[in-house]
């Protein structure tokens, strides 16, 4: 196995990131030795494009994870917080250039210390979102948010038509009682 060591620097950010890249373990009868070190090299470089995507990405980079390039499929291994930010890893990857697929079978989604209230603060959210829309006077787009909290945090994803309809969704969301923080994904979408 391969480790390269990446330094990215961004701005006055510098992250360390450990990538891999999995040498082909049985000889292929079709590749010669320099095409085996390029694809390796390939692999190396796919790694460090997606771990600098997940570095950077203010939804997974707390995320504990391991990537993995083999043959050009990146492998993603570790735990995230919820559907939500596995969406997100398979996004960041797969539009990564020289990415075949995405393997996240072993990527797990930590467990709910409070599965109750977690489903009691996304009642709440998604009512007031409902309330403001009928009665209220800040404009929400309750048809195209999807609200998933786990443990105390708030994932706000779908679509609005502008940026105040974002921030109008997240503000509700912060004014529940039992939200620690509100990591939102939505994306403005002008019609």
């Amino acid at each position: 196995m391969t480790i390269v060591k990446i330094l990215l620097v961004t701005g006055l950010t510098v992250f360390s990131l450990n990538a891999f890249a999995v040498e082909p373990t049985v000889p292929s009868t079709e590749q010669n030795p320099f095409e085996q070190v390029i694809n390796v090299a390939k692999d190396g470089v796919i790694t460090a494009q997606v771990l600098a995507k997940i570095a950077m990405d203010k939804v997974v980079s707390d995320s504990k994870l391991d990537v993995i390039t083999h043959n050009e499929v990146v492998i993603i291994t570790g735990t995230v917080n919820s559907d939500i930010e596995k969406k997100k890893l398979i996004s960041l990857a797969s539009s990564t250039w020289g990415v075949k697929s995405v393997d996240i079978s072993k990527l797990e989604i930590a467990k709910e210390e409070k599965p109750l209230a977690d489903v009691e603060i996304t009642t709440k959210i998604k009512t007031l979102f409902l309330k403001e829309k009928i009665m209220g006077e800040k404009n929400i787009p309750i048809m195209s948010i999807q609200v998933e909290t786990k443990n105390g945090i708030v994932y706000l994803a779908g679509q609005a038509e502008n940026d105040k309809q974002v921030e109008n969704a997240a503000a509700l969301a912060k004014s529940v009682d039992g939200v620690v923080r509100v990591i939102s994904m939505v994306q403005v979408v002008e019609k």
